[in-house]
């Protein structure tokens, strides 16, 4: 039978290893990257507050890490691996390598027509779209669920 004392070290013990433990845990998630990516449709409105006509997909990241993290590359990627990246030149649209700091973000705008008819696989039913992803500096990639309207098209899945 155990001493009043050997239960009372015992349970100090085994205190001190749970929250040396969680303590341990805290500060290694601390320093990770972190990413929350989203995506959405979205649609353009003029200066004059009437809409253009034009839709857009939006892929937006947020860094709700601790440590700056840089945003290299924002697309969809289809079910044979390809990746369908928007080629834009318009720094307003893709302003694309950002380095975000903590709680800072990023929008990318890939247009409507651009990605319903970037691949004449789509068409067919041979490809389609599974994720939207953002890939940061060293190559991890976050990703994204697409909209419904995208799986109602028959183009994602």
């Amino acid at each position: 039978m155990m001493k009043p004392s050997d239960v009372i070290t015992l349970f100090i013990a085994l205190y001190g290893a749970i929250l040396s433990t969680a303590i341990f845990w805290r500060e290694q998630q601390k320093d990770r990257r972190t990413l929350r990516v989203s995506c959405r449709i979205s649609f353009g409105i003029s200066a004059r507050g009437t809409t253009t006509g034009q839709h857009y997909l939006s892929i937006e990241a947020v860094n709700n890490g601790h440590r700056p993290i840089t945003i290299t590359q924002v697309g969809l990627l289809t079910n044979t691996k390809e990746i369908c990246i928007p080629v834009m030149s318009d720094p307003n649209f893709y302003p694309i390598p950002k380095k975000l700091e903590d709680g800072e973000s990023v929008m990318v705008h890939m247009d409507w027509n651009d990605i319903t008819n970037a691949d004449p696989r789509l068409k067919d039913k041979k490809a389609y779209y599974i994720k939207a992803f953002v890939e940061d500096a060293e190559g991890e990639k976050y990703f994204a669920s697409l909209p419904k309207v995208l799986k109602e098209l028959g183009i994602a899945k």
